[in-house]
């Protein structure tokens, strides 16, 4: 597939020559002879969804809209297309301004062809480190959505639409193995259906989870390229693909623990846990949330005159009545025996009820045909609204609820009641304003904690689909936050700073993902090109992290955990004191990790070496105390398999100290 170029010109030799000589080099290139004939091009690119225009050559000088006009609307328009200015004599400010606007680079006329290369081969560069950055960052916003999902169904539609929006295919597929013979069968599609012909998919991606194959995502259809996917296309594909893996098990042993095996609905044990979460929600956001319980009403009559079986046979299908007629963000539970509970986000009193009456009249009208039988079933449902009746905590929304469903009842069932009907103006709570605004505080803390928890399950499933590109660094960064909380717990740290150093070494090499395959798994010494392409993954992480609110608190520690003591590391150059304490604790993590473990460049350091190179490196790579702590913590956790030398080491660590 050849790179898209386009070239904005008055001057029709200079496109003409410009168009000729990129096309030699196997360049496409489409040419434009103003401004706003060049943001029509792109804009119509845009629309079509067509493959993009990557790098732009735009003159400065031209008459009607002038190059900087044009360098602002394209960057307006799609902040992909890298664009380098090309400038007459004279043109020096305009060209320095360009580049404050974000601009690449700027070319000089005449042009001189080898410079013109050289700056179009760095700006496919940038775009493409950029276009991968932007790619994985979007499948690490969806890592949490995907394991916090308990549908399949959602999981699929998670998954395809992600693959849609990253790789640009028409249509794609997940096949899941079927437990009983084995054979996969199409679980979801996205897109136009698979061409008759009984051609194969383009591309195949197991899903997988240690040995165990549970089925594939098949990419059918490309949306504008026929053969095969690009490389860079396959590694976020593989990626997505491991993601996939762990969130259908995810669901699938999820729901073994919240289901219940007779109707399929959310048990007794999930009920308990979503309405603490929803109720925390509505209170944090002062938005409503109800809650109906459903009773059927003579059941224990059912049961004993036609049999249990036929009692499991009406719960059945008085739960498909209850999921059929629930939208998308009710949530319908078995509460237990003949009971069931639904939860309504977002919905007042009134809402409710015509809800519970519609239902009610549904169950009242369906013919429960079982054999010969015909019964006829009838429910009682009992509403209570967490605004409207000023309720205090979860336990009390469920009290209120059932209280109503047992006036329903006991005022001649089928029918509906709220709570506020019963209460009339008998009872009316009141609480105290500044109470209500410590409870409110304390909620706030308990969903944060609720968060932090799930981020941490995303980061460890991204990390593991990052580390499986290099086999050298097999649960590296695993490794490396296990070392760096032994280090923050010894140094008495507080626990939400611990929190803060869990994030940071997970992550702390999560730009690598930026680094082409070639250098980052290269045998042998790299080149200074290639090791200042390595010394790019601090800044690249830190680019995907500060979009990532819930983790700006780790982003300095990303940025500089290859800073030096001594000031001499990068990307910065810090030194002392300037250096985050989370960076310093993660250098030292991360360069024990890398001394005792096999690389593709040399083999493992013996244990000897090690505590050497750790005790030369304090006042110089690392911070004293760090290696003095961590040298103390590698002898009484036996992180090495021997440590010959390390008093005499703990103790010259000491004296710097």
């Amino acid at each position: 597939m050849r790179d898209r170029m386009l070239i904005v010109d008055d001057e029709e030799v200079i496109r003409k020559n410009l168009k000729k000589l990129l096309s030699l080099d196997n360049y496409e290139v489409l040419t434009a002879e103003n401004g706003q004939h060049g943001l029509d091009i792109l804009e119509k690119i845009k629309d079509k969804k067509d493959m993009p225009v990557k790098v732009a050559l735009v003159d400065i000088k031209m008459p009607g809209m002038d190059g900087i006009e044009v360098l602002k609307k394209i960057k307006k328009l799609t902040h992909q297309t890298e664009v380098i200015m090309i400038t007459g004599h004279g043109g020096m400010e305009s060209a320095v301004q360009s580049l404050k606007i974000g601009a690449f680079d700027y070319i000089n006329k005449p042009i001189k062809y080898n410079e013109l290369f050289l700056s179009i081969s760095r700006a496919l560069e940038r775009y493409r480190i950029q276009n991968r950055i932007e790619k994985v960052l979007k499948l690490f916003t969806i890592t949490s959505e995907l394991h916090n999902t308990l549908e399949n169904n959602k999981v699929y539609d998670l998954i395809l639409d992600t693959i849609q929006e990253i790789i640009k295919v028409k249509s794609c597929s997940i096949f899941i193995r079927n437990e009983e013979n084995f054979k996969l069968e199409l679980a979801a599609t996205a897109g136009n259906s698979r061409n008759k012909s009984n051609n194969g998919p383009i591309a195949c991606y197991p899903l997988e989870l240690g040995d165990e194959k549970i089925g594939e995502i098949h990419v059918d259809k490309l949306l504008s390229r026929k053969d095969a996917l690009i490389e860079e296309d396959g590694e976020i594909l593989t990626l997505l693909a491991k993601q996939a893996s762990v969130a259908i098990t995810g669901v699938k042993l999820k729901n073994l623990s919240i289901r219940d095996g007779l109707t399929g609905l959310y048990n007794h044990r999930h009920f308990w846990e979503t309405v603490n979460h929803e109720h925390s929600r509505a209170r944090r956001y002062s938005n409503n949330l109800c809650l109906i319980m459903i009773d059927i009403d003579n059941f224990k009559t059912i049961n004993d005159s036609k049999g249990h079986c036929v009692g499991d046979f009406v719960i059945k299908k008085v739960s498909e009545i209850l999921k059929e007629r629930s939208r998308e963000t009710d949530i319908v539970f078995r509460y237990g025996g003949d009971e069931f509970a639904i939860l309504l986000t977002n919905t007042d009193y009134a809402g409710a009820m015509i809800y519970s009456s519609s239902i009610q009249k549904l169950i009242e009208n369906y013919k429960f045909i079982r054999g010969d039988d015909i019964i006829r079933v009838t429910v009682s449902n009992g509403i209570a609204s967490f605004l409207e009746d000023n309720i205090e905590d979860e336990k009390e929304l469920v009290k209120f609820a059932d209280k109503a469903m047992y006036h329903a009842k006991s005022y001649g069932r089928n029918r509906s009641i709220c709570y506020k009907d019963i209460i009339m103006n008998n009872y009316r709570k009141t609480v105290d304003s500044g109470a209500k605004v410590g409870d409110l505080t304390a909620k706030i803390g308990e969903i944060y904690k609720r968060i932090s928890h799930n981020s941490i399950e995303s980061i460890i499933t991204l990390v593991k689909a990052l580390e499986a590109r290099d086999p050298y660094s097999k649960n590296h960064s695993l490794k490396v936050m296990d070392y760096s909380m032994l280090i923050a717990e010894k140094m008495g740290l507080s626990r939400e700073e611990i929190e803060i150093i869990v994030d940071s070494s997970l992550l702390h090499d999560v730009g690598k993902v930026g680094i082409s395959d070639e250098v980052l798994l290269k045998k042998g010494k790299l080149s200074e090109e290639e090791w200042l392409q390595i010394k790019k993954h601090p800044v690249l992480g830190a680019d995907i992290i500060k979009h990532i609110k819930s983790l700006e608190s780790s982003l300095l520690n990303i940025l500089h955990h290859h800073e030096w003591y001594n000031g001499n590391g990068y990307p910065a150059g810090l030194k002392g004191n300037k250096i985050p304490s989370g960076s310093r604790i993660i250098s030292v993590a991360d360069a024990f990790d890398a001394m005792t473990t096999s690389r593709s460049y040399r083999s493992v350091l013996s244990s000897e070496s090690v505590i050497r190179e750790l005790a030369d490196g304090a006042g110089i790579q690392f911070f004293p105390n760090i290696v003095y702590i961590f040298l103390k913590i590698i002898k009484k956790h036996k992180l090495l398999p021997h440590f010959p030398g390390i008093d005499k080491a703990i103790e010259k660590v000491r004296k710097i100290k």
